[in-house]
């Protein structure tokens, strides 16, 4: 049960690695975030079978401990790859509303221009 969460673990550290090297389009930003919930799923599901098993040990509140903290760990690697992505979106959107800007400074500053020119 611990090495589910271990390797959910590396594969959230290994995806927020990526996510903070690659410029993504649209349609990776939403593959990104279908596989984060995806993830939070699977951390939902060991944390209930790691729970099942902690009913059958004698120390049953140090066992679900450990078992909410992995859970805990896990999470917060999808949350810091949420946080990277979202960054990135906020990014794309701002240059995205920079270029509009300046095309619509250009065409106002031609538009005189050319109205000058008989």
């Amino acid at each position: 049960m611990r090495q589910a969460f271990v390797c959910l673990l590396l594969l959230g550290a290994t995806c927020l690695a990526q996510a903070q090297t690659e410029p993504r389009g649209a349609e990776a930003v939403r593959q990104t975030r279908e596989r984060i919930a995806a993830d939070r799923t699977r951390i939902a599901e060991v944390l209930a079978e790691q729970e099942r098993g902690c009913y059958q040990r004698f120390a049953v509140n140090d066992c679900l401990r450990e078992a909410r903290r992995q859970q805990r760990d896990a999470l917060a690697v999808l949350r810091r790859e949420e946080i990277a992505l979202n960054a990135e979106e906020r990014r794309r959107r701002e240059a995205e509303r920079v270029k509009r800007l300046q095309a619509r400074q250009a065409e106002a500053a031609a538009a005189p221009a050319s109205a000058a020119k008989p």
